[in-house]
């Protein structure tokens, strides 16, 4: 048995043959939906970059120079890049934008989380 809301309720009774209206209130609905799924998403990929940093960090002693240093921060963007399929710039902000969110901006990442707050919104 389905269970109905007030809103699907008021439509039937609005407009009580129009299907196509339904139709189109139901792709809205599994758009919303998407949209939720995708900054969960977008949650976890922050939390994961931001861990992989973490890792990279504890794996590799600090940088002798400041070339090494730089090096080191130029191979992990890399790697992401690769994995991730997108460009090195790309990924080097995808690593600032997950530091930053899951360091300076835990509340925006829990918003991001729970789907009340759309990935494009953090940027």
């Amino acid at each position: 048995m389905e269970s109905t809301t007030a809103d699907e309720v008021l439509d039937e009774v609005l407009f009580p043959s129009d299907p196509l209206r339904r139709r189109k209130d139901f792709c809205l609905d599994r758009l919303a939906g998407i949209a939720r799924l995708e900054a969960r998403t977008a949650a976890e990929k922050v939390r994961v970059l931001a861990e992989l940093v973490e890792v990279c960090a504890a794996l590799d002693p600090p940088g002798q120079s400041p070339q090494e240093a730089t090096a080191q921060e130029m191979s992990l963007v890399a790697e992401v890049a690769c994995v991730l399929t997108v460009g090195e710039r790309t990924a080097g902000a995808l690593l600032a934008e997950s530091l930053e969110l899951t360091n300076a901006l835990p509340l925006t990442l829990s918003a991001l989380q729970d789907g009340s707050l759309s990935s494009c919104l953090c940027k």
